[in-house]
């Protein structure tokens, strides 16, 4: 679909790229204030500097609303869960990244084939 037939929800923020594999990593927390750590493997379908879309399985404890940190390439930054939904047996889940400047942002900037300079760093 073009730029013309997208409604304003729609719309590309920034450029994009088909690229590699994450994790989203989520926090249970457990009996006497425990938390333990679950990492789902995800697939990344499509990223922009904004946020992405992640293929995970079926049955990952995933919500709508839900905060998480992506993990891309050994880097993390956090995220929310923005959208949900089933297709050809996996769940496709969009994340919004909540840091402005998340610590994989080079790895993303290189995927999308940018530059980028200090003062993105910030």
């Amino acid at each position: 679909m073009d730029e013309v037939g997208r409604t304003a929800s729609e719309k590309r923020v920034g450029d994009r790229a088909r690229v590699r594999r994450a994790a989203i990593v989520i926090q249970q927390r457990k009996r006497f204030g425990r938390v333990k750590e679950l990492q789902i493997e995800a697939e990344i379908r499509d990223v922009s500097v904004s946020g992405a879309l992640l293929a995970v399985r079926s049955d990952a404890p995933l919500g709508i609303g839900q905060g998480c940190d992506l993990e891309i390439s050994g880097d993390r930054g956090r995220a929310w869960v923005r959208r949900l939904a089933s297709e050809g047996g996996e769940l496709l889940c969009g994340v919004e990244f909540m840091d402005a400047r998340p610590a994989f942002l080079p790895t993303v900037y290189q995927w999308l084939g940018r530059e980028l300079d200090d003062s993105q760093m910030r």
